[in-house]
């Protein structure tokens, strides 16, 4: 990402030649749609919230996808111990809904992709750049298929529609227009998040269903090791004071007896984990979106407005990468 050069008051003495190069530096919104914002103050937020927005949209999708590849292979092993099929035509369905969340987060990764081409318009090639990247943004929206019947035709063709306009836009030297056509993009592409994510919430508590299930086999049948079990919630008490557990197999058995419970509760928490944060997403991409239109419409922001929050994503996706 670019530095971005500090902003200088009207008395300043900047030539001319210094002005643009302040003006260029900007992200997104603030360089490619400088012409259409009250101050550089809000252009320069609203740029740095799109990009941290499609950041973790990228993420969320990733950790989805993790989630679907991590059931095909608890599908093996669940079929392995106990017997219980995994025909083939199960497994593709799950490849496919693995392939169409990678779509999505593509897609996501295209939003970057051009905010990353859109700083670079007052080169030689900037506008080129821009006007390719999306292209490659409405192509992936074309591209992609239900997950549920939730996708519908004038979400898709809206999405696919707003990113050619964009395109056509930036070539044409029309920022503003470019401006509107990215928040008509980010209002359809919300409109599907949240449509979808009904089936986002199926694909996640599949995965953690299939998980508990599976330790909850292992924990029956003794194929855990209850005395590393102890030991790491014994970790957690004593740690703090510097201390060191050193249990004794009475007690072994006895923290042993809540290894169900504990799945029980996880499975729980991982749940309204990756609830809160489809809510978030959703919020932030409704955010976002109302941003964009604004600052294409030449509004101030709001004052005292706090930028869409992504605390509550990242800290989930973090989770399931680190699986």
């Amino acid at each position: 990402m670019p530095k971005l050069l500090p902003p200088t008051g009207r008395s300043g003495s900047l030539s001319a030649q210094r002005r643009n190069a302040v003006r260029s530096a900007s992200l997104l919104l603030c360089l490619a749609f400088a012409s259409a914002c009250n101050t550089t103050s809000d252009a320069k937020a609203v740029a740095t919230q799109l990009s941290d927005t499609a950041t973790a949209l990228t993420s969320y999708y990733t950790a989805l996808h993790t989630e679907i590849v991590n059931t095909d292979q608890l599908n093996n092993l669940e079929q392995g111990i106990n017997g219980l099929p995994y025909d083939t035509q199960t497994r593709a369905k799950i490849m496919d809904t693995a392939a169409e969340i990678q779509k999505r987060a593509d897609i996501a990764n295209n939003i970057s992709t051009l905010a990353a081409s859109l700083t670079q318009l007052t080169t030689s090639t900037g506008a080129t750049d821009a006007s390719t990247a999306a292209g490659k943004l409405a192509s992936a929206a074309a591209s992609i298929k239900p997950l549920a019947p939730f996708l519908t035709a004038p979400v898709q063709a809206g999405m696919t529609a707003a990113a050619q306009e964009i395109a056509a836009a930036i070539q044409q030297r029309k920022i503003r227009e470019a401006a509107r056509q990215v928040s008509v993009f980010l209002d359809n592409f919300n409109k599907l998040f949240a449509a979808e994510e009904p089936a986002c919430e199926t694909i996640n508590d599949q995965y953690v269903d299939l998980a508990a299930t599976l330790s909850g086999w292992f924990v029956a049948n003794g194929q855990t090791d209850p005395a590393a079990y102890s030991g790491a919630l014994s970790k957690m008490a004593l740690t703090p004071y510097g201390l060191t557990a050193k249990v004794d197999a009475p007690t072994v058995a006895k923290i042993a007896a809540t290894a169900q419970m504990f799945i029980n509760q996880k499975s729980t928490d991982m749940k309204a984990a990756h609830t809160a944060a489809g809510k978030a997403m959703e919020d932030a991409l409704a955010d976002i979106a109302v941003r964009a239109a604004d600052v294409a419409a030449n509004k101030p922001l709001p004052a005292g407005i706090p930028p869409p929050t992504l605390t509550t994503i990242n800290q989930w996706t973090a989770t399931i990468a680190a699986k």
